[in-house]
């Protein structure tokens, strides 16, 4: 999200927050009860965690659900590219899904379905199996989000440039009564993929990722674009025996908040489900397949014939 986009929000313990808020040059929203929250550079779903967490932390409310969406931004389309005959953008809107935009964009037969990337407004990148979609159930067809691009590789060539986004605006739905209309900035959306190796790294310093848990050698990992949650383990001698593959954890920071995400490492490596893109500083931990404490399950079944024959005795 950026300055000047309307988001709307809903709060299910607190209706009177519900409303239109426009972001501040600045990149804040003004709320009732929180004041200032910074949204701009966020995405919806952890815009929306910072205004729960503000509700809970200053005890507004014991507990909070936020929904925030963008209702009319520069940046609302899906921007679609890549090994496919028709590059372009549509209009985001609640319930489009890759397969959508597959639909529009007609892939090349020489485009790589089994990995097909989508770079979100914040810059983080997953790919999905499409290959593997048969319409039972939506597993490899995402829903999409306002702002994310779709990047279609060819099989055997060098990835899709990200494409810059058009400065006009793409408008989702008319503006809200009694809002202003909507006046461009005229300044160039930020793309999330700038070609610069050290965009969001000016220091220079080696930017690494942090493997924990059940590896056999934890450790930090010099970190790369397009680094996957695999490679990153493998870098870190491997998962052992004991580790818990379908709930590896990635926790990033986000404007000062850690999110967790998830992945089931054996499932993305088999192409049955997206893997997440690693970015700097994410820490990947790996937890232990959990052992229930207390009797064994084989003890258990012994005791109970052992008291069924007691029983019997009698």
């Amino acid at each position: 999200m950026k300055p000047t986009d309307v988001v709307a929000v809903q709060c299910d313990q607190e209706r009177k927050l519900d409303k239109e808020y426009t972001i501040s040059n600045d990149g804040y929203i003004v709320m009732q009860f929180v004041g200032a929250i910074q949204v701009a550079g966020l995405t919806e779903e952890a815009a929306g965690a910072k205004i729960e967490s503000a509700l809970v932390t200053q005890r507004i409310l014991p507990e909070a659900r936020v929904h925030l969406h963008v209702v009319n931004s520069t940046s609302s389309g899906i921007v679609y590219a890549g090994a496919i005959r028709n590059n372009g953008e549509m209009p985001a809107r609640r319930g489009l899904r890759l397969a959508d935009v597959v639909t529009t964009a007609q892939p090349n037969p020489n485009a790589n379905m089994e990995r097909v990337r989508i770079v979100t407004s914040s810059g983080n990148e997953f790919i999905v199996n499409y290959k593997s979609y048969d319409g039972t159930n939506n597993a490899n067809n995402p829903e999409l989000r306002t702002g994310d691009m779709v990047l279609f590789d060819h099989v055997n060539g060098p990835p899709t440039q990200t494409p810059v986004r058009p400065t006009h605006p793409v408008v989702q739905q008319p503006n809200p009564p009694g809002q202003p209309p909507y006046q461009p900035s005229g300044q160039p959306a930020n793309n999330p993929q700038n070609p610069d190796p050290n965009w969001h790294n000016p220091s220079g310093k080696p930017r690494m990722v942090t493997v924990i848990g059940a590896v056999a050698s934890p450790r930090s990992v010099s970190w790369h674009e397009g680094m996957s949650v695999s490679e990153a383990i493998d870098q870190a001698g491997g998962l052992l025996k004991t580790a818990d593959t379908s709930n590896v954890k990635i926790q990033r920071k986000i404007d000062g908040n850690t999110r967790i995400y998830k992945e089931d490492v054996k499932a993305a490596s088999e192409g049955l489900s997206g893997e997440v893109m690693l970015r700097p500083d994410d820490v990947i931990d790996v937890p232990t397949v959990s052992h229930h404490g207390g009797i064994s399950r084989n003890m258990k079944i012994g005791a109970a014939i052992l008291l069924g024959l007691v029983l019997l005795a009698h």
